[in-house]
């Protein structure tokens, strides 16, 4: 797995190329050490590295490749068979191992991939969860003290949630937070990463947004999300956080506990409001 991952930085034209260029090495191996030496088992590194990098059709080709190599190489070097298509048909059989690798391979790989996304998905808004958001704000702190733009955190707390559950129920609740985290996904841009932290608790990371634009975006979900009806007229609310750095502390757990703490002094404000505050020192 390791050796494999190795390309995963590689362009995919590029990738494909090399691992053509290896199944003709290959062959000429094949050709230059004799019909003695079985060889054949090398075309699954090139035909492995395709199919997991480049999915099931990528991988075919390789494994056709590979097969017009070995073909070449024993035509050039036994003058003569049984039967003139018996060369033909061990290839086919070849052909037939080799596909079936490779639809191992790709289908090994779409699964990996499910598991990877759904250990960092949050199973019931589809928002990334703690783990993912961490990550991410790993990425864009490194890119940050790089370029050194400003960069923004939004932290979310649903207002009496345990009322909600109370009232309608924990299927009513998470209702609920789905309707918040489809009312987040819907106000924010690509680049944003939101997420669902756990419980009632959101956030959303605002790569290059600086204090103005970061709570404006805070004001749009909360007006929103006062807009959905829990019944009997009652509306749901939100105390906001709203955390901008201009100078970055030392790591992303003090970021987010920044902006925890301002949503808490939102919330101990009477609620459904928004505290905001720019960092300009690291403390």
């Amino acid at each position: 797995m390791q050796i494999i991952d190795l390309f995963n930085h590689w362009r995919k034209s590029f990738l494909l190329i090399f691992c053509f260029c290896a199944t003709l090495l290959i062959g000429f191996a094949r050709f230059y050490t004799g019909a003695e030496y079985a060889l054949s088992v090398f075309y699954l590194f090139p035909i492995t590295i395709a199919a997991w990098h480049m999915g099931f059709a990528a991988g075919c080709f390789i494994s056709v490749s590979s097969i017009f190599s070995w073909l070449m190489a024993d035509l050039a070097l036994i003058t003569s068979f049984s039967h003139r298509l018996v060369p033909y048909i061990n290839e086919t059989f070849r052909l037939i191992v080799f596909v079936f690798m490779t639809y191992l391979v790709s289908q090994l790989r779409k699964a990996f991939h499910a598991q990877e996304l759904l250990a960092r998905t949050d199973t019931l808004t589809g928002l990334a969860n703690r783990r993912a958001f961490l990550d991410y704000m790993d990425v864009e702190l490194n890119k940050v003290k790089r370029f050194e733009y400003v960069v923004s955190i939004i932290y979310i707390d649903v207002d009496d949630f345990k009322r909600v559950n109370d009232i309608l129920g924990h299927e009513g609740g998470d209702r609920l937070l789905c309707v918040i985290a489809g009312i987040i996904q819907s106000n924010v841009r690509i680049t944003d990463i939101a997420a669902r932290l756990g419980g009632d608790e959101f956030s959303v990371l605002l790569p290059q947004t600086g204090s103005d634009a970061a709570f404006l975006v805070a004001t749009k979900i909360q007006h929103k999300l006062m807009g959905v009806k829990l019944g009997d007229g009652w509306h749901p609310s939100v105390s906001i956080g709203v955390a901008t750095y201009e100078c970055l502390p030392e790591s992303v757990h003090a970021m987010i506990k920044k902006a925890d703490t301002l949503m808490y002094r939102a919330k101990q404000s009477g609620k459904n409001t928004i505290s905001r505050q720019v960092m300009r020192d690291p403390d």
